[in-house]
């Protein structure tokens, strides 16, 4: 069997960062955990998340010039990846409506890379791509719905189902 490593990041969670996002999100993040990466990007997580106006700073990209941020936003708790390209404009790229959704995807990402792809379950990946892209597809709808496909979730999918990843 194919055996392989993710480095996670534990958080230590406040009581006010609690009563913001609640016990399940704050039991995934001391429990669970966070991968260091997260789709396309890695992350230096901090070990205490803080609060930054209406965001719960989680952590910060690695490598960057001007780093960006993996944030929980206030006002909905869903997770976003933060575009600081323009400081006093940053754009936000949706990951998940919670923490507990994320962890969700990101697991069913990383059975069906690490353990389906790698082992050929569906046949050779430059061959199979596009059965691979659905089934990913298949199962990251299932935990949120179609919406979900209007975020880096459906990118990854459409490059999966182009063979270019």
């Amino acid at each position: 069997m194919l055996s392989y490593k993710t480095e996670v990041s534990y958080f230590n969670i406040s009581k006010e960062i609690f009563d913001v996002i609640g016990e399940i999100s704050s039991f995934f993040l001391t429990k669970n955990g966070l991968p260091k990466k997260i789709i396309y990007q890695e992350y230096s997580f901090l070990r205490v998340p803080k609060f930054q106006n209406d965001e719960i700073i989680l952590g910060q990209t690695i490598g960057d010039v001007n780093p960006h941020e993996l944030i929980i936003r206030i006002d909905n708790k869903a997770i976003y990846h933060k575009w600081n390209f323009d400081i006093n404009n940053p754009s936000y790229v949706y990951l998940g409506q919670s923490v507990e959704s994320l962890s969700k995807a990101l697991f069913i990402n990383d059975f069906v890379v690490k353990r389906m792809i790698l082992s050929g379950t569906l046949g050779n990946y430059h061959e199979n791509h596009d059965k691979y892209a659905t089934l990913l597809k298949e199962m990251i709808v299932d935990i949120e719905g179609e919406g979900i496909l209007d975020s880096a979730w459906g990118n990854l999918i459409d490059e999966m189902r182009l063979g270019v990843i």
